[in-house]
């Protein structure tokens, strides 16, 4: 949401254009236990219901810098990564890009400035400034549903593009945080549809990975760094209550088994590896880590990288 966009209601009440924006069809529930769910969904099933029952499946991410192209697999990343955390709503706080790269205001439109990987954060009303208005039946992930006056969303995925209805990723409102909602063209008859003049289509050879790297770690897990090695991305994760950080080496498209490797050191530590032939990703490779740097890295075919020490502590 825009800093002009929003005006906070009195305490213990909602206001009106939280009303707007937050209750596109009937009156809709306030979503603590959808929410839940997601996040569980997220860190605990296998990736068969990625594949056919969540939404939230996209191909494994590239790695891009702040301003510059970016693939929409890496998008989806960015935003589930504020998704998985939840990250509380804010006009006025920043968070932590997935990357560390940057950060980010804290409400609808620094979500989408975040997701994009744009250079500060715009609002509802300067996001049009760097992308271009389409068609709504054109719509694909990574690409925006956008009203100045009110509220921005990210669009996901179709769930009938015949009756208008799909999916959203949302920097939601004080009440709600971020959101993973069903909403509806005819809803949204406001809204704008926008798509960011350096997002780019990922490669499509095979099928596309529906692997996310949190999944391949496991529950609880989420990810803090990665490299990208042209078709696939290494992935650093981490998980506060154990304490361990997680290495996967994710392909970007599924198309037969191919050399990879994933890699984890922990500095005065252990370490561990796993190399193969595999189809979708290597690891993952966990490591207890609580208070040491640790080296991460992979391989996919004839290319590999390893990081210095980092993450430390």
């Amino acid at each position: 949401m825009s800093l002009i966009a929003w005006v906070p209601a009195p305490f213990g009440q909602i206001s009106r254009s939280e009303e707007m924006v937050h209750m596109p069809e009937s009156a809709r529930p306030r979503t603590l236990t959808a929410r839940i769910l997601v996040l569980a969904v997220l860190g605990t099933l296998a990736a068969s219901f990625f594949a056919v029952v969540s939404p939230l499946a996209t191909t494994a991410a590239h790695a891009s810098s702040i301003g510059g192209s970016i693939t929409r697999s890496e998008v989806m990343a960015r935003a589930r990564d504020w998704l998985d955390k939840n990250v509380q709503y804010s006009q006025s706080s920043y968070h932590q890009d997935p990357s560390h790269s940057k950060t980010y205001r804290q409400d609808c439109s620094g979500f989408v400035s975040m997701a994009w990987h744009l250079g500060s954060s715009r609002t509802t009303w300067t996001l049009p400034d760097v992308s271009t208005k389409i068609s709504k039946s054109n719509l694909m992930a990574g690409d925006i549903l956008d009203d100045p006056n009110n509220h921005t969303a990210m669009f996901e995925k179709w769930i009938d593009k015949s009756a208008g209805t799909f999916w959203v990723i949302e920097e939601a409102n004080p009440t709600n945080d971020m959101l993973h909602y069903k909403w509806s063209l005819s809803g949204h008859t406001g809204y704008g549809a926008y798509r960011y003049n350096k997002i780019v289509n990922d490669h499509t050879a095979g099928h596309p990975n529906t692997y996310a790297p949190t999944t391949v770690c496991g529950a609880g897990y989420y990810y803090i760094g990665m490299h990208n090695l042209g078709y696939a991305t290494i992935y650093l994760s981490w998980n506060g209550s154990t304490k361990k950080n997680c290495v996967v080496t994710l392909a970007h498209n599924a198309y037969g088994s191919k050399s990879m490797g994933a890699h984890l050191a922990v500095q005065n530590g252990t370490s561990g590896s796993d190399t193969g032939s595999y189809v979708s990703y290597a690891g993952p490779v966990r490591k207890y880590a609580p208070s040491a740097c640790v080296k991460w890295g992979g391989s996919y075919q004839s290319s590999s990288w390893t990081s210095a020490w980092s993450h430390c502590g």
